[in-house]
């Protein structure tokens, strides 16, 4: 009867030792997986790898280049967020698109890594405003809010349209322009606009003349405003395209 016994245990060992050594047979294929790319490919080349960082990318042929989409928990607003980014195989700057959503807002745009931080063209959405805009280092630099109270905030400066020539198209323009003594200034839009601009104008005279002036012309291409005295005057001015 011992001796059935001590064979009993012999055998139950083996067996503790058995399973002992598939579990970490297992844990070691854990290990490996957790580290290794999977990869579905098509017979011409193209073909989807899934890394662990994570990251998936996406190769349209046999070659190397590829679209990159992945993820991170790094935030821009000072809250951790799950932002999704996508680059091309070719970016080295650190620049890409991301995607970024939580239970309180939602934004888009060109952003920079590894800071993280919005350096170009954003979109941000909340309850209570959108705001589209060109951003430094998470500044906003020009842009457009609007808010839900009805409320708009323009941020930026116009360009003037001495340094950048108007468009047809401009809802704006603005400008500051120095003349020499003269009793008739104008102004030259640069294109012919798409309509007649409405013009509002700022006289700046540092001399003891009081002169009278007033909008003598108006067309598509600029306008002309004219002084009662010969005087040097600086021509502050805005015009916008009316419908």
């Amino acid at each position: 009867m011992a001796g059935e016994w001590a064979a009993r245990r012999e055998g139950l060992a083996a067996l503790v030792a058995q399973v002992a050594s598939l579990q970490q047979q297992i844990n070691d294929l854990r290990a490996a997986a957790s580290v290794r790319n999977a990869a579905i490919s098509s017979p011409d080349g193209q073909r989807i790898e899934i890394l662990p960082t994570p990251e998936i990318r996406m190769y349209p042929s046999s070659g190397d280049a590829y679209a990159s989409l992945f993820a991170a928990p790094e935030s821009i607003s000072g809250a951790t967020e799950a932002w999704f980014g996508l680059k091309a195989a070719t970016n080295s700057s650190g620049e890409f698109f991301g995607v970024a959503a939580d239970p309180n807002h939602l934004r888009a745009g060109y952003m920079h890594d590894p800071d993280w931080l919005a350096r170009g063209g954003l979109a941000y959405t909340d309850a209570t405003q959108a705001i589209v805009g060109a951003y430094q280092a998470n500044v906003i630099q020009s842009g457009l809010r609007c808010g839900t109270d009805g409320h708009l905030n323009l941020s930026g400066a116009w360009w003037d349209n001495s340094v950048y020539a108007a468009d047809t198209g401009d809802a704006v323009l603005a400008g500051s322009v120095a003349f020499g003594a003269a009793t008739s200034i104008s102004v030259s839009y640069g294109p012919t606009m798409a309509s007649v601009p409405k013009v509002v104008y700022g006289i700046l005279n540092s001399s003891g003349t009081y002169p009278g002036h007033k909008l003598t012309a108006q067309s598509a291409t600029g306008f002309t405003v004219g002084l009662s005295a010969s005087l040097a005057v600086t021509l502050n001015w805005w015009a916008a395209q009316v419908a």
